[in-house]
């Protein structure tokens, strides 16, 4: 009989773990623009996004080490690039491309291009459209 309630108590905490485990759940940064991507961990630390003719920052999530940088290359078309400081406050405007950014604190930053996105130019945290982030780790 005690054998049988030590087999009986270890699958039962067992199965505790694995519902544990199934019903965790990590969560992503997320921007206002519709399916949020999973960021893609760029190889080396650093990371590439491409402006596209179709309007989308290609990817549009990326993940890099603190210190690394993100280039963003105009692929077509009329984009500009508006970034945030970390607070979701666009801080930064470039209309010239490539643009090598390096990000030297963790943290998450949207980006978007205000001819193809809905957020102006004030917030970056909230875009429809074309927009994106990079995730600091």
């Amino acid at each position: 009989m005690k054998k049988l309630m030590t087999i009986l108590a270890c699958g039962a905490f067992g199965f505790l773990i694995i519902l544990h485990f199934a019903c965790s759940s990590s969560s992503t940064p997320t921007g206002g623009y519709g399916n949020s991507p999973t960021p893609t961990p760029a190889p080396g630390g650093s990371g590439l996004v491409t402006a596209t003719t179709s309007n989308t920052f290609n990817p549009a999530a990326v993940t890099i080490t603190h210190g690394n940088a993100v280039t963003f290359v105009l692929g077509g078309g009329s984009h500009t690039l508006y970034i945030d400081n970390g607070s979701g406050t666009c801080v930064q405007n470039y209309n010239t491309w490539p643009q090598t950014i390096t990000f030297p604190t963790a943290g998450t930053y949207h980006f978007h291009c205000s001819n193809h996105s809905a957020c102006g130019t004030s917030s970056c945290s909230a875009c429809t459209g074309m927009a994106g982030f990079v995730v600091v780790q």
